[in-house]
């Protein structure tokens, strides 16, 4: 069987962005974001949402953050840096002006499938990961390495005379109330 060079299909380098006409202003919307960027923007949707102690992903946050980061991705929109210290109202500004709605529609489903289904597969499997025997004991191990530097640091506090009879004076007051 013949071989066929790859560099024969290899024609498209980008494609164009589309323009979006939004309360009087432009946005441009890419079409095609490269791997690279797609990665970047799922593990930063992954580590702002964060997982919490119950070790699983709040489906609001990680909606709000997807919709937030597509938005810086795909568009020429940037936040201030003040906008974004309150995501959730930034957020409610955002679907509330339909400003989402009308980037969604700009950019493909193929765009849109692919990084929504990637991280919602991220978010479950660092969610597995985080219940099963290895999650645990690594979750168990850094509550120990906590707990000896905790136990430095209060070993050490109680070895300085000042906090020594200080501890002292508080105990004798306790016996004596």
């Amino acid at each position: 069987m013949a071989k066929v060079p790859f560099s024969k299909f290899n024609k498209i380098k980008t494609l164009p962005p589309k323009t979006v006409d939004f309360m009087g202003e432009k946005i441009t919307v890419a079409q095609y974001l490269p791997l690279e960027e797609k990665l970047n923007l799922i593990q930063t949707v992954i580590e702002l949402s964060g997982n919490g102690e119950e070790g699983f992903f709040n489906i609001v946050k990680l909606r709000t953050y997807y919709t937030i980061e597509m938005i810086k991705a795909y568009t020429n929109i940037s936040f201030t840096e003040k906008q974004q210290e309150d995501i959730t109202k930034l957020y409610d500004s955002i679907v509330l002006n339909n400003l989402w709605s009308e980037v969604e529609k700009a950019i493909p489903d193929t765009e849109l499938q692919d990084i929504w289904c990637n991280l919602m597969d991220l978010a479950r499997e660092v969610t597995n990961y985080n219940h099963s025997a290895l999650g645990i004991l690594k979750t168990v191990t850094t509550d120990y390495e906590n707990l000896n530097f905790d136990a430095d640091s209060i070993r050490e506090k109680l070895s300085d005379p000042n906090n020594l009879n200080l501890l002292k004076a508080i105990a004798q007051k306790d016996n004596v109330g």
